[in-house]
C-alpha cells in the first residue's frame, strides 16, 4: 500500500523560517504540511520557494499575526478559509483543504492570554464554534484530518511540570473540556494512538527558558487528529526535533503522521508515484484473486472481497448486489452475513436490505439511482453517496449482480486508476462463482 505522510508545524513567521523549512521539506517530502503563525500578508507570501520545491501552496494571513497555510504535492480540489458561521471570520486561523478522498483542516487556535480575560473567553468560544463547524461540514464516518497548533496540552504527561503549570491557558480544566468537546465529535489523537502514556514528548519549547529544547522543558500543544476511518490506517506518528535545534528556530517543532492506503492518496500527483501506487493496486487485486479458492462458501468469498477492497481503497461503502435470478436462490443472507457490512451499516434493516438485493439493486445502483439504498439507512448513517464505481458479476455467463464502490465525496476513481483492474477482479469472482456452481451441480 502507498504511504501518505502529513506534517504540522507552527513556523512563527514563515519568512524567518525558510532557511530551515525548505531543506526540511526536500529531505522529508511530506504529501501535505500544515503551517501556522505564518505572520505574513497574502501578497508577501513566499510562493516561489514552495513552487521550486514542487509544492502547491494555499494560505491566508495578516502582516504580523496569525496566518495559516497548507502545502501539498497534489493540487487541492477545494479550499475554504475561516469558520464560516457569520461571526468573526478568523480566516487566518482555519484553512480547510479538500483532496479527492479526504479533507485536511488546519487550525491555529487562539492562545487565550490569561484566564479571566476576554481573550480566554474567546478561546473557549472558538472551540465551541469549531465543534459546530465540524458538525456542519462533515460526518464522523468521513476521512478528515484536524491538525495544527491547537494550544492545548491535554494530559499531565504533555507538559514538563504539570503541578506548576496547571492553570495556564493551555493547561487548565476549562480548555481540556472545550478541546474534548471537539475531539468527542469523532476524532482520534493519532500521536497518542501510537505513544500511549509516553512522557517527555513535546512540540513547543519557550524561547524565554534557556536551552528549553535540550533540557526537555516543553509542551505538547501541536496535534494531528483523524476521524476513526482514517485513524485506523495510521501506521505511525512522531515528533521531529531537528527543526527546533537548528539555527534560528521556531519555538515549535514538527509533528508527522503516516497513513497506509491506496485509493485517493495525494501522492498520485506525479507519474512516478502513480506507477508505484498502481503496482501496489495490482498486487492487492492479485492477492484477492489468488485467495478466492480458499473461501469456505460463497458468502465468505464475497465478504472477503468486500473487506479487502474497502481496506485497500479507504472507501466507506463497498457492497455486492444481487439481481432476482434463479442462480441466486438461497443467497438472500449473503450481504448481512458479511462482518464488514455489519460494522459499517450496523443499524440497517437486514431483511429489507436482503430483499432489495434480490429485487434488482445491482442494475438500479449501476444506473445511479441511490434512493432505494438511502431508504434503508437510518438517519444517523445517511452519508451522502456521490459517486459509484461498479463492475458486473456473472455466473455461467448470466448477469447476477455487481460489485459496487460507493463514496461520500466526488471521486477520481476513473481518472486515477485503471478500471480494467476492477473489471478483471469482477471477472475472477465470476469465474470462481461459476466453478463453485459447477462443482455443486456435479455433486
Amino acid at each position: 500500500m502507498a504511504v501518505f505522510r502529513i506534517a504540522t508545524y507552527n513556523v512563527n513567521s514563515i519568512r524567518s523560517r525558510l532557511h530551515s523549512l525548505m531543506p526540511w521539506l526536500r529531505e522529508n517530502r511530506p504529501d501535505v504540511i500544515c503551517l501556522q503563525e505564518t505572520k505574513v500578508a497574502d501578497d508577501k507570501f513566499p510562493l516561489a520557494e514552495f513552487a521550486d520545491a514542487g509544492y502547491h501552496i494555499t494560505f491566508r494571513g495578516d502582516r504580523q499575526y496569525n496566518g495559516v497555510a497548507v502545502a501539498s504535492l497534489a493540487k487541492p480540489e477545494a479550499v475554504f478559509c475561516g469558520l464560516g458561521d457569520g461571526e468573526t471570520a478568523d480566516e487566518d486561523r482555519l484553512l480547510r483543504v479538500s483532496f479527492p478522498h479526504f479533507t485536511v483542516v488546519n487550525t491555529y487556535v487562539p492562545q487565550g492570554r490569561e484566564r479571566g480575560t476576554p481573550q480566554f473567553a474567546y478561546k473557549l468560544e472558538w472551540f465551541q464554534r469549531l465543534r459546530r463547524y465540524f458538525e456542519r461540514a462533515f460526518s464522523p464516518g468521513e476521512s478528515v484530518i484536524w491538525c495544527g497548533d491547537i494550544n492545548v496540552a491535554p494530559e499531565d504527561i504533555d507538559v514538563h511540570n504539570p503541578k506548576r503549570l496547571r492553570g495556564h491557558v493551555c493547561f487548565t480544566p476549562e480548555v481540556w473540556e472545550a478541546f474534548d468537546h471537539v475531539k468527542d465529535w469523532g476524532f482520534v489523537d493519532v500521536f497518542r494512538k501510537h505513544h500511549p502514556g509516553e512522557a517527555q514528548q513535546y512540540t513547543f519549547f519557550d524561547y524565554r527558558t534557556p536551552k528549553s529544547a535540550e533540557r526537555k522543558l516543553g509542551w505538547r500543544v501541536d496535534h494531528i487528529l483523524a476521524t476513526a476511518p482514517l485513524a485506523e490506517k495510521s501506521t505511525r506518528c512522531w515528533i521531529d526535533m531537528a527543526p527546533r535545534v537548528t539555527e534560528k528556530p521556531s519555538d515549535h517543532t514538527v509533528v508527522l503522521a503516516e497513513f497506509k492506503f491506496l485509493y485517493g492518496s495525494v501522492a498520485m500527483n506525479n507519474s512516478g508515484e502513480t506507477k508505484r501506487v498502481n503496482e501496489a493496486i495490482q498486487e492487492t487485486f492479485s492477492r484477492i484473486e489468488n485467495s478466492l479458492s480458499a473461501a469456505a462458501d460463497v458468502g465468505e468469498l464475497i465478504a472477503y472481497v468486500l473487506q479487502e477492497l474497502q481496506e485497500a481503497f479507504n472507501i466507506p461503502f463497498a457492497w455486492f448486489s444481487l439481481v432476482d435470478h434463479p442462480e441466486t436462490t438461497g443467497w438472500k443472507e449473503i450481504l448481512v452475513k458479511s462482518p464488514f457490512l455489519r460494522e459499517r451499516l450496523n443499524q440497517i434493516d437486514a431483511t429489507a436490505f436482503s430483499e432489495l438485493a434480490v429485487k434488482g439493486a445491482g442494475p438500479v445502483l449501476a444506473n445511479g439511482d441511490l434512493k432505494p439504498f438511502y431508504r434503508l439507512l437510518p438517519q444517523s448513517n445517511k452519508y451522502f453517496i456521490k459517486s459509484i464505481a461498479m463492475a458486473p458479476i456473472t455466473m455461467n455467463g448470466v448477469f447476477i449482480g455487481s460489485l459496487n464502490f460507493g463514496d461520500t465525496v466526488p471521486t477520481r476513481y476513473h481518472a486515477e486508476m485503471d478500471t480494467s483492474l476492477l473489471a478483471h477482479l469482477a471477472s475472477a469472482v465470476s469465474k470462481s462463482l461459476t466453478d463453485r456452481r459447477s462443482e455443486t451441480a456435479k455433486s
